[in-house]
């Protein structure tokens, strides 16, 4: 009965480790995600920013004429 037992522990620790695996696997994928959403927030401030400059010269052209 004692050998019934051990094995029981044995799979419930490949349990665990196949959970701890899954686990770092969520954190480097939402790690990855937030890298991505990051680069398209500063991507997308850029492009904020052109806009604007262009706007302003656009309007300071026109205010010229």
């Amino acid at each position: 009965m004692r050998n019934a037992v051990d094995g029981d522990e044995e799979e419930e620790e490949e349990e665990d480790d196949d959970d701890d695996e899954d686990d770092e696997d969520e954190r480097r994928n939402r790690r990855k995600e937030e890298k991505e959403r990051s680069k398209e927030r500063g991507i997308n401030s850029i492009k904020e920013i052109e806009s604007f400059r262009i706007e302003k010269r656009i309007s300071d052209d026109l205010e010229s004429f």
